[in-house]
């Protein structure tokens, strides 16, 4: 099952400093096909408090609107899924994170001076962006969490930009490998129907909005069109194709996983379209001779054996290579060769885009 979990904890919890710094919504502009792929989005009940409250991008409502009903709208098709993180990170296991946090600061400093600096004991400069402890104990729990729940971790590009100095280029974590995520993004990314799910009102400088023509009718309506894009995803979702193309992609993930330390999103790519090519040339290949031979009700079995070849069930070629029956199972044949693999030319297809 693919899970992809929002990272935010309040590591705080005395309520002591800002809350909106645990949490990040980055993803829904760098990843938008989450939407399209993910079977569950796992958020912390910290988390979703902070969506329902709406208490998470300062005092921008119409970005809070929108995330808020985006999420909602995610949770209603039952993709959401609220998982209680006080059952791992316990008070004992923040002490523990905020002791790891202080001692790789130090070690970071030290092997990285021209990169990573101490601003005060709240702050760390990293490559010119600061970022504070506690959200660094966030990125820990994070990390724990998403090894426990067995998902991949939505963290910022902030967030991986600090995992790269603290695990390495290549290793940036078991559970936490943005290359996962990527791969998945650049192989759906032409069954998008917007480049973008949120809508342009929410996350434009107010100031352009302000003098903008179209600046009345994106205030009335932006949460209409943003559901309009949530829709067409969650549509082009249903289709049997993509889980077709999901378990092409997760079996490539698995392996190498399996086999290697990282993984870089060209070799997910790469696979998965020499894969495509080798289906592609194999139903080309095999299909006219197919719908030939199932005009004459002699040579049924020959369609029905292929059918199984092509398909690794050997239930299938051993019937088709002992019955003679009519037309009519060759057709159903057709046909179930048909949706099983109209996947490889789905991505072009106009519908992916409607």
């Amino acid at each position: 099952m693919n899970k992809v979990l929002v990272p935010g904890f309040v590591s705080n919890k005395d309520g002591k400093g800002c809350i909106s710094c645990h949490y990040s919504f980055e993803w829904l502009l760098r990843y938008p096909s989450v939407f399209l792929w993910a079977d569950k989005i796992l958020m912390t009940q910290d988390t979703w408090k902070a969506v329902t409250e709406k208490n998470f991008i300062g005092d921008d409502e119409p970005l809070n609107n929108s995330i808020k009903h985006l999420l909602l709208l995610a949770e209603s098709e039952n993709i959401i899924e609220i998982k209680d993180e006080n059952e791992i990170i316990t008070d004992s296991i923040i002490n523990k994170l905020s002791n790891q946090v202080d001692k790789d600061i130090e070690q970071l400093c030290k092997f990285f001076p021209n990169n990573i600096k101490v601003n005060d004991d709240s702050f760390v400069v990293i490559d010119n962006d600061e970022i504070c402890k506690l959200k660094l104990i966030s990125i820990y729990a994070g990390l724990i969490l998403a090894r426990e729940w067995g998902a991949q971790t939505l963290f910022s590009t902030q967030v991986y930009d600090y995992c790269k100095y603290k695990f390495g280029i290549n290793l940036l974590a078991e559970k936490g490998n943005p290359n996962i995520i990527d791969g998945f993004q650049t192989l759906y990314k032409p069954l998008m129907p917007n480049e973008q799910i949120l809508p342009m009102y929410a996350i434009e400088k107010r100031e352009k909005c302000g003098i903008c023509a179209k600046y009345n009718n994106c205030k009335d309506g932006y949460l209409n069109d943003l559901e309009d894009n949530f829709r067409k995803i969650f549509k082009i979702r249903s289709y049997d194709e993509i889980y077709q193309i999901r378990e092409v992609i997760d079996d490539i993930i698995d392996r190498k996983t399996f086999d290697y330390e990282s993984l870089v999103v060209d070799d997910i790519v790469n696979e998965y379209k020499q894969k495509e090519l080798k289906i592609n040339k194999m139903v080309n290949r095999i299909f006219p001779k197919v719908r030939r031979w199932a005009s004459l009700a002699t040579m049924v079995s020959v369609p029905v054996a292929i059918s199984g070849l092509v398909t690794g069930n050997n239930a299938i070629a051993i019937t088709g290579a002992s019955i003679v029956g009519t037309s009519k199972i060759a057709e159903e044949s057709i046909k179930y060769l048909t949706s099983k693999y109209n996947w490889v030319c789905f991505k072009n297809s106009e519908k992916s885009i409607k």
